[in-house]
């Protein structure tokens, strides 16, 4: 809450979305199109008048914040700065920073999902657009950074795949498999893994990351 008060006071423009163990809570004063952009890919949205609001029994786990280009890479220096021992912000797309545990990335999720499947690290397949991406792209055999990813992203992976806009992740698994692997095939290991559904969607044909341990979203 002690950050939370101090985001909305010092960066008041700064558009805020707190993931939470049990929820995913955003203002009722946000913007109904970002409302519905969130509703997209976080599941039970819950929408409260004030962050004090937020459940004391429901664990935050990560903090998102929306702001123009230059004041996103203004937050982040700072935070990493004055709370790099405790909290890392980290870039996950254009004018969005992450703030999450430092310690606590998609690279350990997938290191985490790797150990309890038991899968080797050179057969898992990843894609990534930001820089929140890059330790879970150096953590894989075969690393796809997206046409339209950040620089720092596209610096770490092995392979580039189309952008996002053109359905990247689709037209890279449809049309030529992935190193032998086809899109069919890829569906089979993930329903033989035991996945549900929320943990890896193939809704729009791709693929989402997934963090058991740490349930970042």
């Amino acid at each position: 809450q002690k950050l939370l008060h101090f985001i909305q006071t010092e960066y008041p423009e700064a558009i805020i979305m707190v993931s939470a163990e049990h929820h995913c809570y955003i203002l009722k004063s946000m913007d109904k199109a970002m409302k519905d952009d969130i509703r997209i890919y976080y599941r039970k949205v819950k929408e409260i008048d004030k962050f004090n609001d937020i459940n004391p029994s429901d664990s935050i786990l990560k903090v998102c914040l929306t702001a123009d280009d230059e004041l996103a890479t203004i937050i982040q220096d700072r935070f990493n700065e004055k709370y790099g021992d405790c909290i890392r912000g980290t870039s996950s797309g254009n004018m969005t920073i992450d703030l999450v545990h430092k310690g606590i990335n998609k690279a350990k999720g997938v290191a985490d999902m790797l150990k309890y499947y038991d899968i080797a690290q050179k057969d898992l397949i990843a894609f990534g657009d930001g820089e929140n991406d890059i330790g879970m792209l150096k953590a894989c055999g075969y690393s796809y950074a997206m046409a339209n990813a950040n620089e720092k992203a596209k610096a770490v992976a092995k392979y580039e795949a189309p952008s996002n806009n053109e359905n990247g992740v689709f037209k890279t698994t449809k049309t030529s498999g992935i190193h032998g692997i086809g899109l069919s095939q890829i569906n089979d290991i993930i329903n033989n893994a035991g996945f549900e559904p929320a943990d890896i969607k193939v809704k729009h044909l791709s693929l989402n990351y997934f963090q058991k341990s740490n349930k970042i979203v």
